[in-house]
């Protein structure tokens, strides 16, 4: 686990991971300790950190690539 980021409200905590089967995930760990993956990546890929607007409804998810790089939006997590 890795690069830890607050969710809007303060009620969780969104964490980078990777899953048994090597994909890169982005859990949110409620105040309880459990988790659910809100985000999963492609085999081969990776996540660096997730950042959510003020209003909840949108995110910054930063995948770091070679060369060229785009901005893409985040919805219904």
């Amino acid at each position: 686990m890795a690069n830890i980021d607050w969710s809007a409200d303060g009620a969780s905590l969104f964490i980078r991971s990777v899953t048994p089967a090597g994909l890169p995930v982005i859990l949110a760990f409620n105040g309880t300790g459990k988790a659910k993956v809100v985000i999963e990546g492609r085999a081969g890929s990776g996540f660096t950190f997730f950042i959510q607007s003020p209003d909840g409804r949108h995110g910054i998810l930063e995948i770091p690539t070679p060369g060229d790089n785009n901005a893409w939006m985040v919805e219904n997590f």
